[in-house]
């Protein structure tokens, strides 16, 4: 089980072991597994937010204030949900312009933080890894960060965002049952898609990057379905 990675941001220390103290207590009694970030300054946070899946930003900080850091957190890593904390009710429009994924008040309020918990971790998906190998080394690959997968006779080529072409010795059928289900999608005996790269969608035809991948009839109306419902609650 991959680790959920949690960053919290405040310029207050006593606010950020707060906040560690409840996080740590629910995700403890749900059994996940997780690790926290400590940052106490706006600037801390983007060397770092390549790492997290889920940031807790303070909107009112010196320097840059969390409005400014969360626009900058959505160029460098638009996947990590942010939740604004901040005590200003006024400012909560403000984070509209960073898509912040939700808002939680000071003080804190225990079950209003675990309802924010449970919400972003039930969008978080392909996290977990897979091993895939290329020219023989193996390699540890997040599921999100794969395009396309393609069978062959004994092998399945898999294509990573950023890295190219890669493999895993097993068959298509065997690799798609270890994919996370929202994400992924069997378009043919030959493919299994990532939903969230599908370029274009037109009369049957799925573009990812150079790839066209005809939907076959009989599962047309079955794929629009899947990936109507993929982007009304994932995008």
């Amino acid at each position: 089980m991959r680790k959920i990675k949690v960053g919290i941001c405040d310029d207050f220390p006593l606010i950020v072991e707060e906040l560690s103290n409840i996080i740590s207590h629910y995700l403890d009694k749900k059994g996940s597994a997780y690790e926290i970030f400590k940052f106490y300054g706006g600037t801390e946070v983007l060397d770092l937010i390549q790492e997290l899946d889920l940031l807790f930003l303070d909107i009112e900080m010196p320097g840059l204030d969390g409005i400014e850091i969360g626009a900058m957190i959505q160029k460098k890593n638009v996947q990590c949900k942010i939740i604004m904390a901040t005590a200003r009710e006024d400012r909560f429009k403000e984070a509209f312009r960073i898509s912040a994924f939700r808002f939680v008040t000071k003080p804190f309020d225990d079950e209003e933080i675990f309802m924010a918990l449970d919400e972003a971790i039930e969008l978080m998906i392909g996290i977990e890894n897979v091993e895939l190998y290329m020219n023989r080394i193996p390699y540890n690959i997040q599921q999100k960060d794969i395009l396309y997968a393609k069978a062959y006779e004994s092998y399945v080529g898999v294509a990573v965002n950023k890295k190219g072409m890669m493999r895993k010795d097993v068959s298509l059928t065997k690799l798609f049952s270890t994919l996370d289900s929202r994400l992924f999608y069997r378009a043919d005996r030959k493919y299994v898609v990532n939903l969230d790269f599908i370029e274009s969608y037109r009369r049957g035809i799925v573009k990812i990057a150079d790839l066209e991948i005809r939907i076959p009839r009989a599962k047309k109306k079955e794929f629009e379905k899947v990936y109507e419902e993929f982007l009304f609650r994932y995008r």
